[in-house]
């Protein structure tokens, strides 16, 4: 407000104009290269953050089986630098010796990865050749972007936390768990045949009430958009940009195939069941550890404190999805007692 006066701030970019007038006495392009300079940087940012969490939420979805070949796409593989370091000193003799190749070894959604690969190519694909801010281009997309992956998904995630400290989620059975039912400092020992939820899994190191208000502020942040969509945009708002209805009925589009491919599975699953006498059993086997709290504290001397402080975090998820035939009686799903792979 003190750089750029308030009559200047309705006509271009603020913070273009920010940067051509504190960087001013440097040149006339100085301020303007400055500005594209953090723009790219900052772009290459969510790049980075936008892939990172998008191939997770599509391995999440190969997770369920509702997308075809789910093995694939919600498995994970080492493709990693440190891989690559121990192959070339097993079959070349060298690789970086002064690189620990241990330290450089994460398993990576690939399936999941390949499929964002696509479905990026396809969105810039179908964009080539509009310029910014036309409609149908690149203002549709991003429109679209924060109707559905932004204010939908952050109502359903406020919606699922909320029903999850309401009602509670399925209790899931102890012995399948790999250890994840370690008692809290001070509680009662836990019995690894008894159900638990859970919220009893991490008891005490969440607060719920926080998680309630949290859910309830993101709710409402995310609805209002869902809402604000289907008012028309007056002149002012309205520039360069597709009709006001184009976001909200295409979003709803995308949902509503979305909803008919599910209950298409739910479909197809109560056929085999009804028809061909076939059960789909879905078991999910979490693994959790105690997670490092800020500051450092890891050594074995303070247990309780990282139990009080860190909480504990899911290390490892193993799936299981398959179809058990009427005549093989009642499917026995494998014990895990330190992690089935």
């Amino acid at each position: 407000m003190a750089v750029v006066p308030a009559s200047e701030q309705s006509d271009e970019n603020v913070a273009l104009l920010f940067f051509r007038k504190a960087l001013g006495f440097a040149g006339d392009d100085v301020g303007e290269h400055v500005f594209n300079t953090f723009l790219a940087l900052s772009s290459l940012g969510n790049i980075i953050v936008t892939t990172y969490t998008a191939a997770r939420m599509k391995q999440e979805i190969a997770k369920q089986g509702f997308i075809p070949f789910p093995k694939f796409f919600a498995q994970n593989v080492d493709v990693s630098i440190g891989r690559l370091i121990l192959h070339l000193r097993k079959t070349r003799g060298w690789g970086l010796r002064w690189i620990s190749a241990q330290q450089h070894q994460e398993p990576t959604p690939v399936g999941a990865l390949l499929l964002h690969l696509v479905s990026c190519a396809f969105l810039i694909l179908a964009t080539n050749g509009v310029p910014p801010g036309e409609s149908y281009g690149y203002g549709l997309l991003a429109g679209l972007m924060a109707y559905l992956t932004s204010a939908w998904f952050g109502v359903f995630i406020a919606l699922g936390i909320l029903i999850l400290r309401i009602w509670g989620p399925p209790a899931a059975d102890a012995s399948q768990a790999g250890g994840c039912f370690d008692s809290q400092p001070g509680s009662q020992a836990a019995d690894p045949h008894v159900p638990k939820t859970w919220g009893e899994m991490v008891n005490g190191s969440v607060y719920g009430w926080l998680s309630v208000i949290c859910a309830c502020i993101y709710l409402l942040g995310n609805a209002f958009p869902l809402i604000a969509s289907w008012v028309p945009a007056t002149a002012r708002f309205a520039r360069g940009t597709a009709a006001w209805w184009v976001v909200p009925v295409a979003g709803w589009a995308v949902l509503g195939f979305a909803s008919l491919w599910w209950l298409s599975f739910v479909v197809v699953a109560k056929y085999r069941e009804n028809y061909q006498k076939e059960k789909l059993v879905y078991e999910v086997y979490p693994e959790f550890e105690w997670a490092d709290p800020a500051g450092g504290v890891s050594s074995s001397e303070d247990t309780q404190e990282r139990r009080r402080v860190g909480g504990k975090i899911l290390i490892h998820e193993t799936v299981l999805i398959a179809w058990e035939g009427g005549e093989m009686g009642m499917f026995d799903p494998p014990h895990s007692s330190g992690g089935a792979k």
